[in-house]
């Protein structure tokens, strides 16, 4: 559990920094375009490198602890069980496809 606790705090910190940094890239281009320096013109891009890495250190995060879908992202940060929400969502799917082989009959 507190394994969990610390990697949900090293995930958020990482989602912060990422969105942070995307929103100053986007911002920073608009004025930065109506420079004419060329140097200038490299901020954007330096100011995207943390939101690239902190990105690739959520995607690598996700993959080590098998986490797929958007509701599989919610129940890890509420504490629930993921594998539980993956037993309801196959048994969902195996009535849905139990259901339309019968009506397709």
């Amino acid at each position: 559990m507190k394994n969990q606790v610390l990697h949900r705090k090293k995930e958020n910190t990482s989602s912060w920094i990422m969105l942070l940094s995307f929103l100053l890239t986007a911002l920073s281009i608009g004025p930065i375009l109506l420079s004419d320096n060329i140097l200038i013109l490299s901020i954007p891009f330096l100011l995207l490198i943390p939101a690239l890495y902190c990105s690739y250190r959520i995607d690598s995060f996700k993959k080590s602890i098998d986490i797929k879908t958007y509701s599989e992202i919610i129940a890890y940060t509420q504490g629930k069980n993921v594998d539980e929400l993956r037993k309801k969502e196959i048994k969902f799917l195996i009535f849905l496809s139990n259901l339309l082989f019968l009506l397709y009959l």
